[in-house]
C-alpha cells in the first residue's frame, strides 16, 4: 500500500510469486496506489494482481521500448496517471472501473479488444502520449473507445485505431491530436464540436460518422495520402489545411472557415459542394478539384500555374472575396461580391476563367495598377458584367491622365456588353 511518495521496483510478477512487492495473492486491496507513484524499472513484464487507485495514482514506465501489462482489473475512485516513455497495457477483458485516465508520456494500449481505459464515459486527459486500440479484423471483437477525451493545449498526442474500431464519446481541448486510422472500418463518431485544437488525420481513410460532423472549432489537417470520407450530408470544419498534395476530401458538402483562421490547402476536393465561411483567408493551391465552390465570407485565394482550381463553378457571394492568380472553370459574381487578382497588394496578377465570367450586378472588380502593369482578367467562355463596378487603384508612384489606356480584360470567348 503506497500512501505517498515514489516507489521504484525492478520486478512485478503474478500473485503468489515473489517480486519487488512481495508474493501476496491477487485479490483487491493488496496493491494500492493512493496519491503515490509506482515506477517500474523493468523490461517487459505482466501481472495478474488487481490494482486499486485512489486520489491521483501514477504508474511510471520510464524506459522507451519497455512495457507493463495489467492482466487483472484496475479499479478505485481515483485517477490513474501514466508517465514515462514506456507502454502500459490494459489486458483485463472487461471494465477497468476507476475514475479517469491521464496520459503524460509513452503509450497506453488495449491488450484485448474489450478492456476499457477507465469507466465507460469517464474522463481521459491526453497530455503528451499515445492511446492504441487492440488490433483486430473481426466484427464480433470490435474495440469501442467511449470517453470524454481532453487534448491538453501545447501537447502532441496520438489515437491509433485498429482495422475495425469505433471512437465515440466527446473530444475537448486545444492541443494537437493525430488520428491514425487502422483500416477501412475505423470510424470517428465522437462529438468534436467543442474541440478547438489541431486534428491531424493519418492512414488510408479517415471515416467520419454523423456524430462527428460538427468540427467547426478545430483545424483539420489530412496528412499524406489520407482520404477524408464523411457520412453526413454536411461536414463543418473550422479550418482545413494540408501541405500534402495527395490527400483528398470527399463527401456531399464540406463547409470550412468557421474558426476565422487563415489556412492553405494543397490537396484535392471531390466533395460535391465546398462552402467557404468565416472572415479568414483560405488559399487553394491544388488543381483538378471537382467541387462547386461557394464563397460566403472572407477571402478564398486561388494559386496555380496550370490546370484549373475546380472543374465546376466558383460562386462569390455578398461580402466575400475571390483573389489570387491562376485559372478556374467559371466565375459567378453576385451583388456585394469582390474579385481581386494578385497574390498580395504589392504585385499584379491574372485570374483566368476558362469557362464563363459573369457578374450579376453590384459586384466589384478590383484592379491594382503599377505604371504600365495592372491586374487582369482572362475569359475563355461567356463574359458579361451587368451594373458591376471596376475599381482601378493606382499604387504608390503611379499616376494616370485622361486618355491613358489600360487593358483589363482578355476575352477569347463571347463578350456581352
Amino acid at each position: 500500500i503506497m500512501n505517498g511518495g515514489k516507489l521504484t521496483i525492478v520486478s512485478i510478477l503474478d500473485s503468489l510469486r515473489a517480486s519487488s512487492i512481495g508474493a501476496a495473492d491477487g485479490q483487491a486491496g493488496y496493491l494500492q496506489i493512493n496519491g503515490a507513484t509506482l515506477s517500474l524499472d523493468v523490461d517487459n513484464t505482466a501481472s495478474n494482481r488487481i490494482i486499486t487507485v485512489a486520489d491521483t495514482a501514477t504508474i511510471d514506465i520510464p524506459t522507451a521500448g519497455t512495457s507493463f501489462t495489467a492482466n487483472n482489473q484496475v479499479q478505485g475512485d481515483g485517477y490513474l496517471v501514466k508517465d514515462g516513455l514506456g507502454q502500459f497495457n490494459f489486458s483485463y477483458p472487461g471494465l477497468n472501473n476507476f475514475k479517469g485516465l491521464i496520459i503524460r508520456g509513452g503509450t497506453v494500449a488495449q491488450g484485448v479488444w474489450n478492456s476499457t481505459f477507465c469507466k465507460t464515459g469517464g474522463p481521459v486527459s491526453m497530455e503528451g502520449g499515445i492511446i492504441a486500440l487492440a488490433a483486430n479484423s473481426s466484427m464480433s471483437t470490435t474495440p469501442n473507445y467511449n470517453y470524454v477525451t481532453t487534448i491538453k493545449e501545447g501537447t502532441e498526442n496520438t489515437l491509433k485505431g485498429s482495422f475495425r474500431s469505433n471512437f465515440n464519446g466527446t473530444l475537448l481541448g486545444k492541443g494537437t491530436l493525430t488520428f491514425v486510422s487502422g483500416g477501412i472500418r475505423c470510424y470517428l463518431n465522437a462529438d468534436c464540436s467543442q474541440f478547438a485544437g489541431l486534428l491531424k488525420s493519418s492512414g488510408s481513410e479517415f471515416l467520419i460518422n454523423s456524430g462527428a460532423s460538427d468540427m467547426s472549432k478545430l483545424t483539420l489537417q489530412p496528412l499524406a495520402a489520407n482520404v477524408v470520407t464523411p457520412s453526413a450530408s454536411e461536414l463543418k470544419i473550422g479550418n482545413l489545411i494540408s501541405e500534402a498534395t495527395d490527400c483528398v476530401v470527399k463527401g456531399t458538402t464540406c463547409s470550412v472557415g468557421y474558426n476565422n483562421e487563415d489556412g492553405t490547402y494543397a490537396g484535392t476536393l471531390t466533395c460535391t459542394n465546398l462552402n467557404k465561411y468565416g472572415v479568414g483567408t483560405w488559399e487553394l493551391t491544388s488543381t483538378g478539384n471537382t467541387s462547386n465552390i461557394n464563397i460566403y465570407n472572407g477571402t478564398l485565394k486561388m494559386r496555380n500555374f496550370s490546370g484549373v482550381t475546380t472543374t465546376k463553378s466558383m460562386v462569390v457571394r455578398s461580402g466575400a472575396t475571390l483573389s489570387g492568380r491562376g485559372s478556374t472553370q467559371s466565375i459567378l459574381l453576385y451583388k456585394g461580391a469582390t474579385i481581386a487578382a494578385g497574390i498580395n497588394e504589392s504585385s499584379v496578377g491574372t485570374i483566368t476563367a476558362t469557362g464563363n465570367f459573369i457578374g450579376y450586378g453590384g459586384a466589384t472588380l478590383h484592379v491594382k495598377a503599377f505604371g504600365t502593369s495592372n491586374d487582369r482578367y482572362a475569359v475563355g467562355g461567356t463574359f458579361r458584367l451587368t451594373g458591376d463596378t471596376i475599381r482601378i487603384v493606382p499604387q504608390t508612384g503611379s499616376s494616370y491622365a485622361v486618355g491613358d489606356e489600360m487593358t483589363i480584360f482578355n476575352v477569347t470567348g463571347t463578350f456581352y456588353a
